[in-house]
């Protein structure tokens, strides 16, 4: 049997993030955000506490991107969340896109 899962997708091909911090023992990751090599965003979120936290210039990065590419701070930070979630149940400590 085949079940319809319902949700969407947001893919941001120009975009690259690297998780320089994750801690799977305090519930930490951190995340900075990447356009053409150059860093513009870190969030920092803490798990246990449900805390996102962002430093930098999202305006600036979406001054950049084309306009259906462009991310509100709430998405960015969902976005992080819900990757954080998904390292910390997966025990993944080491992690890099490319």
């Amino acid at each position: 049997m085949f079940w319809k899962k319902r949700g969407f997708t947001i893919w941001r091909k120009t975009l690259h993030f690297s998780y320089p911090v994750i801690d799977i023992e305090n519930q930490y990751m951190e995340a900075n955000v990447f356009f053409k090599n150059k860093k513009y965003v870190t969030i920092y979120v803490d798990v246990k506490r449900s805390q996102e936290s962002m430093e930098g210039d999202l305006n600036k990065l979406n001054k950049r991107l084309k306009k259906e590419q462009q991310l509100t701070e709430e998405e960015l930070k969902n976005i992080m969340r819900l990757n954080a979630k998904y390292f910390m149940g997966n025990k993944l400590n080491r992690t890099k896109t490319d």
